[in-house]
């Protein structure tokens, strides 16, 4: 079948030219709102690599932590540094501060990034989320013992938790929790995760929530036998997410959501999962 096309003037013929070009030859036409998108795109992820990003986030071992070298370093370090290198995004410095000024910093400084963070309402649409980068378990925790005599607390509900006083740590997401679950109720405060466990340890609290993983590192820490605490009643299993401050495009948010799930597909992800799963805890410091 042959097509016709009629061109009157100098720049119809030559179009007519170009047409016949690309039906013989096959090349791709781009237009020029293309271009200018490909440019756009190019400039982004230029100004993406020279950003003067950093993350913030807290002692919570095996996610995030200090070893004796000085090294900061764990399980949710690894994979955002992974996903990082992966845009093309490297030496972005981590530091490590109290919870409570963590989230404050987040909260109003450009091009920053906390982890290992729980989504929660209040929490929501203070920042944008990608992640998560991996499940953990929240638990309330008493003493298995007190001078030789066991202690069994009737808990067997949430409502069974009022009657025992509770440490949360300061700005938490279980503090959170706890405020939403039961108004009213007076909670004990600590300015980090290694205090729940540290005030439960010393009776200064009944009952300490904490999340599981994190409370079987600072035990052996401690160089408490796990057995030193049980739990009691189990809250919850919480993924743990990269938290990004508002500043930072929505656009590169996405592409790093892109990347950590395809991260979490690969073989290396699952090394990082097993290596802190069974971290020789000598290895970890309560330098911060």
């Amino acid at each position: 079948m042959n097509t016709l096309l009629h061109f009157t003037g100098s720049r119809s013929i030559a179009a007519a030219v170009l047409i016949l070009v690309v039906s013989v030859y096959g090349f791709p036409l781009y237009s020029y709102s293309d271009s200018l998108n490909n440019s756009s795109q190019s400039k982004a992820a230029a100004r993406e690599r020279n950003s003067n990003y950093k993350i913030v986030t807290e002692f919570y071992p095996p996610f995030n932590f200090t070893t004796v070298s000085g090294d900061l370093t764990g399980l949710s370090v690894e994979v955002v540094k992974e996903v990082l290198n992966r845009l093309n995004i490297k030496r972005v410095p981590v530091e490590m501060m109290e919870w409570e000024r963590a989230l404050e910093t987040v909260e109003k400084t450009p091009d920053t990034m906390i982890l290992s963070i729980i989504r929660t309402k209040e929490r929501e649409n203070k920042l944008n989320w990608a992640g998560p980068i991996v499940q953990d378990e929240r638990n309330l925790y008493c003493l298995n013992e007190i001078e030789g005599k066991k202690i069994n607390y009737d808990i067997s509900s949430l409502a069974d938790v009022k009657r025992y006083s509770i440490c949360v740590e300061k700005k938490g997401a279980l503090a959170e929790y706890f405020k939403e679950k039961l108004p009213g109720k007076k909670l004990i405060y600590s300015n980090n995760a290694r205090g729940v466990i540290e005030k439960i340890l010393k009776f200064e609290t009944q009952l300490s929530a904490c999340s599981k993983m994190v409370s079987a590192y600072t035990l052996k820490l401690m160089g408490k036998s796990p057995d030193k605490l049980k739990c009691v009643y189990k809250i919850d299993r919480s993924p743990l997410y990269v938290g990004f401050n508002k500043n930072i495009p929505e656009s590169f948010v996405n592409r790093f959501q892109k990347e950590l799930d395809k991260f979490k597909k690969t073989k290396k992800y699952k090394v990082i999962l097993q290596k802190y799963y069974r971290t020789n805890v000598e290895k970890v410091s309560f330098l911060n």
